[in-house]
């Protein structure tokens, strides 16, 4: 009986989530939102970058022992600035790890 209770219910909620699902009260038109494109900013000079990289690793570097609250949070901030600057100009590409299986996998079977 607790089984038939079950079944009942969840084919119930089945069926109400499709019927909720299908309901779009508004579409939208494929002219109300035109395609915009992204202007990226100019890429940094490998002599930035190594100028970026050489503040980093002065940052990292320090004594940061003596400095105040505030000093220490402006110079987290200056590291993070950078390593998104490095990060959006510098070329990284990142790959995950299922994709990076999945490469692997292909690479073995292709070769």
């Amino acid at each position: 009986m607790k089984k038939i209770i079950f079944f009942v219910l969840v084919s119930l909620i089945s069926f109400s989530a499709s019927t909720l699902l299908a309901g779009n009260d508004n579409p939208i038109k494929p002219t109300e939102k035109p395609a915009t494109t992204v202007t990226s900013k100019a890429k940094l000079t490998p002599e930035q970058l190594t100028q970026l990289n050489n503040r980093s690793n002065e940052i990292r570097q320090m004594d940061k022992t003596k400095l105040t609250s505030a000093e220490r949070k402006d110079l987290r901030k200056e590291n993070k600035e950078i390593k998104q600057a490095e990060r959006r100009d510098g070329g990284y590409i990142i790959i995950g790890g299922s994709t990076l299986l999945v490469i692997i996998i292909l690479l073995i079977i292709l070769l």
